[in-house]
């Protein structure tokens, strides 16, 4: 994440749930996108290599269409190709699936890391020319029926790897369990790409710093 940012004042998103805040809705693109595509472990369409960071931690390398990064070689990858030019990966320390909102099951950290191009996501064309900060809440919300929504870092502006970007951080209670998430959104002319952090407050701090080793990796191509 860059060092200095803005904050922006966030657009009004398509749903909003309680305190206002942004909804997945059962029919959002986002979900069809998670719930719909063919998933693989650990290939379909992506190389993967083994690299040592310098404290001796293994990252495995995710090559993209728009992009390369890495994660935890210790970690689980699921890999969706929900439509053309679409692609999310599932990332979980545990091993154990994320549901099809990129929430994981308590005691893991998920990690949700996608890429789709503009056009799938807006139908206005006049969002075309839309930075970072107004296009999240077309991708990103909140699930539905969660307790306790609240935003607990606001919309604001910010780049990834020299892009136009924004993230937003919420935690609520979904299903009975605790959740933080932190969202990252970067477009690239044509292109999205989006992080989600998904954890229970215990585990927020270990998922973040894995959330920042990604970006610290990543590379636009």
């Amino acid at each position: 994440m860059a060092a200095e940012s803005h904050s922006v004042a966030p657009p009004i998103p398509p749903g909003q749930g309680a305190q206002g805040l942004p909804v997945r809705a059962a029919g959002s693109h986002r979900r069809r996108a998670l719930a719909a595509g063919t998933v693989a472990l650990l290939a379909l369409g992506a190389v993967v290599f083994i690299v040592l960071t310098s404290g001796g931690q293994a990252w495995s390398t995710i090559r993209a269409r728009g992009f390369t990064s890495a994660y935890p070689a210790s970690w689980t990858r699921s890999l969706a190709h929900p439509g053309p030019g679409a692609s999310v990966w599932s990332l979980s320390s545990t091993g154990q699936s994320l549901d099809g909102l990129g929430i994981p099951p308590a005691g893991t950290i998920g990690i949700t890391v996608g890429e789709l191009p503009l056009s799938a996501l807006v139908d206005d064309l006049a969002a075309a020319g839309q930075p970072a900060a107004e296009i999240l809440p077309y991708l990103i919300g909140i699930p539905r029926g969660t307790e306790q929504p609240t935003v607990t870092m606001p919309l604001h502006a910010l780049s990834l790897a020299g892009a136009s970007a924004a993230e937003v951080a919420y935690r609520y209670i979904h299903e009975q369990v605790r959740n933080v998430q932190e969202d990252i959104v970067a477009r690239r002319g044509g292109d999205i790409a989006w992080l989600e952090l998904d954890s229970e407050p215990a585990l927020a701090v270990r998922g973040m710093a894995v959330l920042r080793g990604i970006i610290r990796r990543w590379r636009w191509r």
